[in-house]
């Protein structure tokens, strides 16, 4: 059955996605603690194994914190709701990829409520900073696009009942 597949191929990618958020927390756990001062160069300094505490949003921009806090718990609950009536209305195709964005954003609002900061260890070109939740977000956003534009997306017509 194609549904056994599929279902058998999303639970493996969201078994792999809480893999990568139990590596992200032991990366995050040794960059605060015996890590901290530590620095790792890689690819002639191009990629960088460093903590850096982002108190702000991406790119590290200045947002109050009770701001992002709240909208994050927001976006989360609308995550899970989507996760719940993705698995209600059998579109079993869009709950993996929003299991996986719900996985990365709690890692990271974790981090904020506990610590105040999002833990970012990966540093590229010298340029951006991230984490491994940051990937699972990014990736799930991705895979959920792709997703919905397979299944017909924007070219699909939806009939809207009048009032």
């Amino acid at each position: 059955m194609p549904n056994d597949h599929l279902s058998k191929t999303n639970a493996w990618l969201v078994i792999s996605g809480v893999f990568l958020l139990a590596i992200d927390s032991i990366f995050k756990n040794f960059f605060i603690g015996s890590w901290a001062s530590d620095r790792f160069s890689f690819w002639k300094g191009n990629i960088e194994l460093a903590l850096q505490k982002n108190e702000g949003i991406s790119y590290g921009l200045a947002v109050n914190e009770w701001l992002v806090i709240s909208s994050s718990m927001v976006i989360l609950a609308g995550l899970f709701f989507f996760v719940v009536r993705s698995a209600r209305k059998k579109e079993y195709v869009f709950v993996a990829p929003l299991l996986i964005i719900l996985f990365g954003a709690l890692s990271n609002l974790f981090d904020r409520l506990y610590r105040g900061f999002v833990i970012d260890y990966l540093h590229l070109l010298k340029i951006i900073s991230f984490n491994i939740a940051d990937l699972l977000i990014l990736g799930g956003a991705i895979w959920l696009i792709i997703s919905y534009l397979k299944m017909g997306g924007l070219t699909k017509t939806r009939r809207v009942d009048n009032l």
